[in-house]
């Protein structure tokens, strides 16, 4: 994971992700990123104005005790956002899938992941004789790593 938000939007989708799993206030969306997402470092402010742009954009609407909750149209978004596959390379939109995911976008998140297999396959075969280079031997030993995690991961996901 890169931290600090890398992807552009992603920290909005995965804001929404979580109001749509339980609403809360803006200090509670906070504590539960932190909880569920530490790796990726968003940071308390950024809630708060994540969420007055999901207001704007009319995924959410704030109670007067300050709760967030999804509208329609803010749960129809998580669901389209669990169903564009995450790009290979887009590592943190990955791992926020994973973490986020139900029972309903089980089967989209473990496609991606396989697909992110088959990727890093791909790229770790088209490295040829990596020895004494030094960025290709670094980068052999990253597709290697992401590799195990993804594969960690899909067996974690079913249960193998």
């Amino acid at each position: 994971m890169t931290g600090g938000g890398s992807e552009r939007g992603l920290g909005r989708e995965i804001v929404l992700a979580l109001i749509v799993e339980q609403p809360g206030t803006a200090w509670d969306l906070g504590c539960r990123l932190r909880r569920r997402l530490a790796a990726l470092d968003y940071r308390a402010p950024m809630v708060r104005r994540t969420t007055q742009r999901l207001a704007e954009l009319g995924w959410i609407v704030e109670d007067s005790q300050g709760s967030w909750a999804a509208t329609g149209a803010g749960v129809a978004r998580r669901r389209q956002w669990f169903a564009e596959s995450a790009t290979y390379g887009a590592w943190d939109r990955l791992f926020a899938q994973v973490a986020l995911c139900t029972a309903e976008e089980m089967p989209l998140v473990l496609a991606t992941l396989w697909g992110h297999e088959v990727e890093c396959e791909r790229h770790l075969a088209a490295l040829r004789d990596p020895e004494g280079d030094i960025a290709k031997e670094a980068e052999r030993d990253l597709l290697r790593m992401r590799l195990d995690w993804l594969r960690g991961v899909r067996g974690k996901l079913t249960g193998g």
